[in-house]
């Protein structure tokens, strides 16, 4: 870990002569060209010492005070091995915990410099200087005087080290530690200074879970009885509401949280049992879905499927072949059409093998003959780890389907020993609804530790496969007679809204008994538990890798790494009775949930009782949901595909129509946001044909006045930096630059009542006006377009209308096609920087790794998988590899050290690949809220 204060420092040699002075070793390389500093030393009673070694700078290097990054290459130390002050003793020879970082001093500021003699340019130049640093535009910079590593030796023995940087060894120096309690925390505490801002700079220039820089901050304060860091547990949210809002969706931020709490073995109450019941959920309001007058037209597949489940219905195995095209052309995830993170999981691919429902080409041929309607059905969407999720379909001919299904079941288990094949009929009381429910036909596939689990059964024509023994047992109690979503008010009014004559390739519907089931006491307090159970998996891998770093021999199971404080004396201690198992040293299950990527479905997880603090926790939510989200409301997304005929020079392509509907709509649940709005219009401002993005909004509000249009444009032209926004002068100063307008119609709003007129400015001609700042005004009875370029206004008036429109809305935007466009370089150079930085940090996560626990390439690929729940990948698209001459990992498509500041020849950002424009309308009504777009997909078009 790399890291550079932003805090003065005193000048080195007063440090060296104040250790000296305490007794402290200090040492010079007797025998090499670059002078370094030694210092070493341990308390008088301990066993370990710690050391630093510092190469001063020749010549001036300065350096941003604000940068993340140093402009000198990190040093690095290895012992060498027979090296001074004879014999090691037993723990010595050996380096811990390494961290480089840089010495620097305050640059004095223009004002407090003398005054230089005149002549070549020198006084002109400070005072250049000085209105700089009186504008605030430029903060001094600080010049970096050393370079050094801190390092602790366990043992304190003698050591002879080899200090180098990217460009190899540059010295070898004798370490001798001496006795001195003083000098020794002096230099713990400058090493545990250096180590925790190094993993606050370090997890603050990341996208990677830092659960590495975590657990060593939390375990070495644990071990040295060190202070944690201020930054190490950051203020916990107010608004219970959002945090369970982030909880449910996954969130890095609230993973992250816990598992700082459980590597440091606090927020967390092991100590009381769960005795309590569970508590009680939120007082939610009951459905106002109206019930419709007349027949419904319900497809059938939707009267097997329980009411707290999401709908995704593809009405056909034509649909579900292009979805999953789709999918296999974004290398098996649909996010990647937009961004590839860091760290892969292949959820997607995951469930396909769990449920061992791979498509081959022989099903995709026989498919469309035998299969009428398919969905994918769930409670939630936990897809990384433990979704509770299946797969229906509706066969036009079942005997086949059943042949087919069941010879794929039957080969998969006499192939793999791992794997049984066996009835079931092991349901819990509450998978059922009744005990008379017909349990019979049902089979589970299971083994390869959680790898393969999937439940099937038929009725009447209808096949589910499922992960989940909850979900199989409402399958079959809805079979059975019991309350099936097509029987709720509100999927038979939503489908009112968007009857199955629509013909949609893709239907979703989240029903509001689904999110009342996520934000069950149950389901909330169970996905809690098992995110500690998530970070304590991680945990168990990282002190693996440390008890093995600090020389000790492999150990099975947990307690061995409790008593030696690689984890927290609490580790573990669970008021549920469940517990991690050590599986030959290399696997970690849980006792009830299972492995990593597969553990149990929450659905299937039994909870009897909770403790006085989880009870309390959940209290919270439940009173925040029954105060200020009482009732929930469903939402519906239809998506229809059309193929695109006219651009098969290009390659053919997709057009999607998407519809959206919230309805029942309960604008209270959205705060003030849909209060800014107007009433619905016909209304539709036009843009200049040359505007590649534009947006209209129709609002109302106390500062504006009655209803108007609001509009914006931005010209097909390069936009300023996002960087270039930072501080109030460069807002301005990059809002000047932007090519484009923004207008009123058909009211000029807030500038007509600015005090003093100064919303009127200067006449430049008789619809003309200069305002203060530089903005022109364009006014023409109804009409107000306002820019910083006077030149945009003569160009786009001629085309800014307001025009009649079929279709009521009150936003309404568009994006024009970026395939040819200058705004499209610009923004691929906006994905192109994220996604690089992306991949500097999986990189510069695998060499810290690599380097912290001593690990080869390979073994810093297979435990970066184990501690993160996946692989790191390259967000660039290439392949992570060690460079054995700067030590650390680069990726393939860097072309070098570094990725290149600017995208290289030929590439791409994942939307520009298949983006080629989109419109879309939103219309809130009283008690509906719906949004239409159309997205054009420019790509050779998938198999129909």
């Amino acid at each position: 870990m790399n890291i550079q204060f932003d805090r003065n420092r005193i000048v080195c040699s007063g440090v060296l002569l104040w250790l000296a002075l305490v007794g402290i070793a200090v040492g010079q390389v007797p025998s090499t060209a670059v002078p370094m500093e030694i210092l070493a030393a341990r308390a008088a009673d301990g066993t370990d010492a710690w050391a630093v070694i510092e190469v001063p700078i020749a010549g001036e290097v300065l350096a941003d005070p604000e940068a993340k990054t140093s402009p000198l290459p990190p040093l690095a130390v290895e012992v060498v091995v027979g090296g001074g002050g004879g014999e090691a003793a037993n723990g010595s020879g050996r380096i811990l915990y390494p961290v480089s970082d840089e010495v620097r001093l305050a640059v004095l500021p223009p004002s407090e410099q003398p005054v230089p003699r005149p002549g070549g340019g020198r006084l002109l130049g400070r005072l250049r200087n000085l209105v700089r640093e009186i504008s605030g535009d430029a903060e001094a910079p600080v010049q970096v005087v050393a370079r050094r590593v801190s390092f602790l030796i366990p043992g304190g023995d003698p050591i002879r080290v080899a200090v180098s940087d990217a460009g190899g060894v540059i010295g070898v120096v004798d370490v001798s530690p001496v006795n001195s309690s003083a000098a020794a925390d002096k230099l713990r505490g400058d090493w545990w200074a250096a180590i925790t801002d190094a993993a606050e700079t370090q997890i603050a220039g990341s996208s990677l879970p830092p659960k590495m820089e975590t657990y060593l901050i939390a375990m070495l304060a644990g071990r040295y009885s060190l202070p944690l860091p201020d930054w190490y547990l950051p203020p916990v949210a107010d608004d219970s509401l959002w945090d369970t809002l982030k909880l449910i969706g996954g969130s890095g931020e609230i993973e992250d949280r816990m598992f700082r709490r459980v590597a440091a073995g606090i927020g967390v109450d092991r100590s009381g049992a769960a005795r309590l019941p569970l508590p009680p959920p939120p007082n939610w309001l009951p459905d106002v879905a109206p019930e419709p007058m007349a027949a419904v037209d319900i497809e059938p597949i939707a009267r097997f499927i329980p009411p707290e489940c999401f709908y995704l219905r593809f009405g056909s195995f034509e649909n579900f072949l292009w979805f999953q095209n789709l999918t296999e052309r974004s290398g098996g995830d649909v996010a990647r059409l937009v961004t590839i993170g860091g760290v892969a999981r292949d959820a997607s691919a995951r469930l396909q093998r769990q449920l061992n429902l791979q498509t081959n080409e022989l099903s995709k041929q026989l498919g469309p003959s035998v299969i009428e309607d398919q969905a994918i059905i769930g409670t939630d969407l936990y897809l990384n780890d433990g979704s509770s999720m299946g797969v229906l379909i509706r066969a036009k001919q079942p005997f086949l389907l059943r042949t087919s299904l069941s010879g794929d079941r039957s080969r998969l288990a006499r192939e793999d020993p791992s794997i049984t094949l066996e009835p079931f009929d092991q349901f819990e009381p509450g998978d059922l609804s009744a005990a008379d429910v017909d349990v019979s036909g049902v089979t589970l596939l299971s083994g390869g530790d959680g790898a393969v689990r999937s439940f099937m059964a038929e009725r009447r024509g209808v096949f589910f496969n499922t992960n989940s023994r909850h979900l199989m047992g409402r399958f079959l109690s809805v079979a059975s007679g019991d309350r099936a979503l097509s029987d709720t008010a509100a999927f038979r009014y939503g489908r009112t809204l968007m009857p199955t004559s629509r013909g949609d390739t893709v239907f979703v519907y989240v029903s509001p008994e689904m999110i009342r089931h996520l934000v069950s006491p149950r389901s909330m307090i169970e996905l809690r538990r098992r995110l500690i159970t998530s970070s304590e998996m991680s945990m168990v891998h990282l002190a693996r890798l440390a008890n093995r770093q600090e020389g000790y021999a492999a150990v099975q199971g947990i307690d061995p790494l409790r008593r030696t404080g690689f984890l927290p004396t609490t580790f573990g201690n669970r008021p549920d009775g469940t517990g991690l198992i050590d599986v030959d040293g290399e696997l970690v299950i849980d006792s009830m949930r299972g492995r990593s990527g597969v553990l149990l479905p929450i659905a299937d997880v039994t909870i009897e009782a909770v403790t006085a603090e989880e009870s309390d926790w959940y209290r919270d939510i439940a009173a925040a949901y029954s105060t200020r989200y009482a009732s929930v409301d469903p939402i519906m997304v239809g998506i229809q595909r059309r193929v695109v005929d006219d651009r098969v020079d290009q390659g053919g392509g997709d057009e999607l129509t998407i519809h959206a509907e919230v309805a029942p709509f309960s604008p209270e649940n959205y705060g003030k946001w849909g209060s800014y709005l107007g009433p619905p219009t016909d209304v539709a401002i036009t843009f200049a044909p040359d505007d590649i993005a534009a947006v209209s909004a129709h609002v109302a509000s106390d500062q504006l006045g009655p209803p108007t249009h609001l509009f914006a444009a931005v010209k097909d032209a390069p936009p300023p930096n996002p960087e270039d926004f930072e501080g109030l002068l460069n807002i301005y100063r990059s809002l000047k630059v932007v090519p484009g307008y923004i207008g009123a119609y058909p009211r000029p709003g807030v500038l007509d009542r600015l005090p003093l007129g100064l919303g009127i400015g200067t006449p430049v001609s008789p619809t003309l006006n200069r305002l203060i700042g530089g903005v022109y005004r364009f006014t023409d009875g109804p009409m107000s377009v306002l820019s910083f370029d006077p030149t945009i206004i003569d160009g786009s008036i001629p085309y800014i209308t307001a025009a009649p429109s079929t279709v009521p809305a009150q936003v309404r935007a568009s994006v024009g096609d970026l395939h040819g466009s200058q705004l499209g370089p610009w923004i691929n150079e906006q994905i192109y920087r994220s996604a690089a930085e992306t991949s500097l940090a999986g990189a510069t996560f695998l060499s810290s790794l690599s380097r912290q626990f001593s690990l080869s390439p390979v073994q810093a690929a297979e435990s970066a998988g184990k501690i993160l729940g996946g692989r790191v990948q390259c967000s660039l698209g290439g392949q992570y590899v060690f460079d054995s001459r700067s030590g650390r990992f680069i990726s393939t498509v860097w072309g070098g050290g570094v990725p290149p500041p600017l995208p290289p020849a030929g590439w791409v950002a994942p939307p520009l690949r298949w983006f080629s424009g989109a419109s879309a309308a939103v219309l809130q009504q009283a008690d509906r809220l719906t949004v239409d777009a159309v997205v054009r997909m420019d790509m050779p078009s998938l198999p129909q």
